[in-house]
């Protein structure tokens, strides 16, 4: 790179003058010799695109280091790889007590969060089932916890500052997982009791309600979101629909009589209702969360 003249010698160190490209001054070996992130992430990008045949190298960083990748996108496209390189940034992610800071002491580990979230869940599991065997509390106590964290994480799009509250992550109501669980859970509860009646024919022109088109109509945007959120790299955007899908199906659980309907309905409205439940799990595994048939 110092031979073609895409890096120079400047009072010792070497560096990249980007400024006709508008990207400012990049140091990449100090004066002392000390290597800086250039040199790992120039080798490394090399690596990539002469071993694997790559569409696009994506770099998941944060925000503040938006200048640098562009920097190093621009060096590696002065190098002669014309491969597309791109930065997916994120925001912060903060405490209601403030920004994280070591400095402060303000600062919270994954072990701390992931210890506080199973604390609160086990005592909350154990209250409402006193019958459950210690592996099965954890199981579930281990799902409500870890999926609360994942979901707090990615319910909010890249740009936007994350805030994260425990006790808000754990609420049964509003845009949390334990809500969309609690869901999941009370469909699996729907379809144990109409059992039953697997053995009678669906007939889906029985399903007459418009609460019942409403949520036919919401699955089958399931496949447009997620190419949605692929093409905007956003997986905020499959969280927002599980949500809304879980509301569109608890107003239609509160306001639709299933299981107390005549029998052809009723089975058609489960046939519903089992749909219902794999665009959910499919959703929860596109996120990585834990779809609990009981809670």
């Amino acid at each position: 790179m110092l031979s073609k003249g895409i890096l120079k010698l400047s009072e010792g160190a070497i560096i990249a003058d980007l400024e006709e490209y508008g990207l400012g001054v990049l140091p990449v070996i100090r004066s002392d010799g000390t290597a800086l992130y250039p040199v790992a992430d120039l080798a490394l990008a090399s690596a990539k695109f002469n071993k694997y045949k790559l569409k696009e190298s994506i770099y998941i960083v944060d925000v503040r280091q938006s200048l640098y990748f562009s920097q190093l996108f621009k060096l590696v496209e002065l190098l002669g790889y014309k491969e597309k390189m791109t930065h997916l940034s994120y925001d912060f992610l903060t405490l209601k007590s403030g920004m994280m800071a070591s400095r402060t002491g303000n600062v919270i580990t994954y072990k701390e969060l992931l210890d506080e979230a199973l604390d609160r869940t086990t005592s909350e599991i154990k209250k409402r089932h006193e019958d459950w065997s210690d592996d099965k509390v954890l199981e579930v106590a281990r799902g409500l916890s870890i999926s609360a964290i994942k979901f707090e994480m990615i319910k909010v799009s890249s740009d936007k500052v994350i805030t994260f509250d425990m006790a808000d992550a754990l609420k049964f109501e509003g845009f949390t997982s334990a809500y969309l669980q609690y869901t999941g859970a009370r469909i699996c509860s729907l379809i144990k009791k109409g059992e039953a009646l697997e053995s009678v024919s669906e007939d889906l022109s029985q399903l007459t309600e418009v609460k019942e088109f409403k949520l036919a109509l919401k699955m089958e945007q399931y496949g447009e979101t997620i190419i949605k959120a692929g093409v905007e790299r956003d997986p905020s955007v499959i969280a927002r629909y599980l949500f809304e899908l879980a509301q569109d199906f608890n107003d239609y659980y509160h306001d639709v009589n299933i299981m107390k309907a005549e029998t052809k309905v009723r089975v058609a409205r489960l046939a519903l209702v089992k749909s219902v439940k794999q665009v959910l799990e499919n959703g929860f595994n596109v996120l990585g969360l834990t779809y609990l048939t009981e809670m």
